[in-house]
């Protein structure tokens, strides 16, 4: 199973939570942090008294997961609140930082997040102000925005749109998939059969005022105005109002990618979450080329990406796909590319390679070479470029702007 690695985890006796814990974790929300709560009941107090109600609330609402006991939690920060002795039976946490707050402040909206970014947890969004005591939050953003993800590269485009959007427009994700994708509103389809009747659904239920769709066939969305289609070719915009072609560097245009510089570990932290030692090491894509990789005295790490890890190798050895190409040059990562039999996979590798920013596998001998990885890396700073997710979230909230709301 997957971990899940929360933006942060608040470790307390939630019977006795008081209500800044709510206010705290709502302006989380707000700003597409995800949230985990770990009860811990204090030494000697074990009654069975149920939680505080604006942490039942919050449990509710989905605006914050409760920890089980079986599993352990992985966050970026681990709030201990309230005082309390350490104690050796505290649950399995594994957090980046840690901070004990005895007499927590009011803090709430901005103020708050300010206090966050002191950690290094900063918004994926604008969050709203919101100030304690100054009335009723307000109200939900004017316009709702449906993201479809017909399959894993298309849903990550867009919740890398999804990240950038402006305050006053609201993205909801639709997905294949399960489990929340990045702590956003989402809604699941759970087989291809129920697509187009869930979507209408969805649709209704929603209101948005754009449906973007990405991975989709024209048949399988229903028949509403405001589609715009994301995805590669003339063929793509067919049927659909209008079309959002993603960049390649390859072209001169920018990619859209999820990840920024702030949403990456430094190098030690990454390493210490994966258990690296200070060996070289490398992340591996493509299995079948572990083995290979690992006779060249490369500690290996095999998985499909590399995430908010990424700063932890040496080298990425694995195809040229959309994500992985582009934020590995983005960030640097010297990069051994396996060419596809189809482009643009194979294009990407070639123009990698004839630009001097990654190695074709047949020069994976060369990547041993520390004075081959750092030419890469300092070649990757020459070659910067933006992230195109946030044009196009610029572009696609000026559609939702100009519209009629879909079905009145």
């Amino acid at each position: 199973m997957p971990t899940t690695v929360h933006d942060v985890a608040i470790l307390a006796d939630f019977r006795f939570a008081g209500p800044e814990v709510a206010t705290e974790v709502r302006a989380q929300a707000d700003a597409a942090l995800s949230t985990v709560l770990v009860h811990v009941p204090l030494p000697g107090d074990e009654r069975p008294l149920p939680f505080e109600p604006p942490v039942r609330d919050l449990i509710r609402d989905g605006l914050a997961d409760l920890a089980r006991d079986d599993r352990p939690v992985t966050a970026r920060l681990l709030v201990i609140r309230g005082r309390r002795p350490i104690v050796e039976d505290l649950p399995d946490v594994r957090a980046q930082r840690t901070v004990a707050v005895d007499d927590p402040e009011q803090r709430s909206g901005r103020s708050h997040l300010r206090w966050l970014a002191g950690f290094g947890i900063r918004p994926r969004i604008s969050a709203p102000a919101r100030t304690l005591g100054a009335g009723p939050p307000p109200a939900a953003p004017a316009r709702r925005m449906l993201l479809v993800g017909g399959d894993e590269d298309s849903l990550i485009q867009l919740t890398a749109i999804a990240r950038r959007l402006p305050p006053q427009v609201a993205p909801v994700i639709v997905t294949l998939s399960t489990g929340p994708v990045d702590g956003f509103l989402t809604e699941h389809i759970p087989s291809r059969a129920m697509r187009r009747d869930r979507l209408a659904h969805l649709v209704d239920l929603h209101r948005p005022d754009v449906v973007v769709a990405g991975g989709l066939d024209l048949g399988d969305l229903p028949e509403v105005p405001g589609v715009v289609r994301v995805g590669l070719g003339a063929e793509a915009g067919v049927g659909f109002d209008h079309v959002l072609v993603p960049g390649e560097l390859a072209d001169g245009a920018e990619p859209i990618t999820l990840l920024d510089a702030s949403d990456l570990l430094d190098a030690a932290a990454a390493r210490a979450e994966l258990g690296l030692d200070d060996t070289p090491a490398a992340l591996v894509r493509l299995g079948e080329w572990a083995g290979t990789v690992a006779e060249r005295g490369f500690q290996v790490v095999r998985r499909d990406r590399a995430g908010r890890h990424l700063r932890a190798f040496d080298l990425v050895v694995g195809p040229a796909d959309y994500h992985g190409f582009h934020e590995q040059l983005r960030f640097g990562v010297p990069s051994v590319f396996v060419p596809g039999p189809s482009d643009p996979g194979g294009a990407r590798a070639r123009f990698a390679q004839a630009a001097g920013v990654a190695l074709d596998v047949a020069d994976l001998d060369r990547a041993t070479r520390p004075e081959v990885r750092e030419a890469l890396r300092r070649r990757c700073e020459e070659l910067t470029f933006a992230n195109g997710a946030t044009g196009a979230a610029t572009w696609l909230s000026g559609l939702a702007a100009g519209r009629r709301r879909i079905g009145g």
